[in-house]
């Protein structure tokens, strides 16, 4: 929390400064400014039984790492795609609530598949973050032609 408050103290003052129990910044600078007005949005990246609440309260935007295949061990680290519906709901219900506008979605773990990206677009999700292989040039080059083929039956 103090993190976030921080930086946007930093990305919309002249002078910043802030004061928390864990960070301190004494009058400071920060150029360039963001482009993005206020700021730039903030996504707030996680699981585990408060993170919807703390989405709502600090971020514009949610970024779970989604997963269709759990197991207990997972509980706390990512979502399990089946109950992906229920926390959108309680997503738009803590919203409403706050009064906040609605919370942008990035999904991350899964793979550009029909199955997953329906599943995802009939829950309101509106992007996704997609991993490439880094050890290979043309083996990270290949997967991206395969997502390119994978996402442009959505296009348009």
């Amino acid at each position: 929390r103090e993190g976030i408050e921080a930086m946007k103290q930093l990305w919309t003052e002249e002078e910043a400064e802030y004061e928390g129990d864990l960070i301190r910044i004494t009058r400071s600078w920060q150029w360039p400014k963001p482009v993005q007005k206020p700021h730039p949005p903030i996504l707030v990246a996680g699981s585990g039984p408060n993170i919807l609440k703390r989405v709502v309260a600090m971020g514009d935007g949610w970024m779970p790492v989604l997963t269709p295949q759990w197991d207990d061990s997972l509980e706390g680290k990512v979502v399990d795609l089946g109950k992906l519906p229920e926390m959108v709901a309680e997503t738009r219900r803590l919203e409403a609530e706050a009064g906040k506008p609605k919370t942008t979605i990035t999904a991350m773990g899964l793979p550009p598949t029909p199955e997953f990206v329906d599943k995802l677009m009939e829950n309101g999700v509106e992007r996704m973050v997609l991993g490439l292989p880094h050890d290979d040039r043309d083996q990270g080059l290949e997967t991206l032609h395969a997502y390119g083929q994978q996402i442009a039956q959505y296009a348009g």
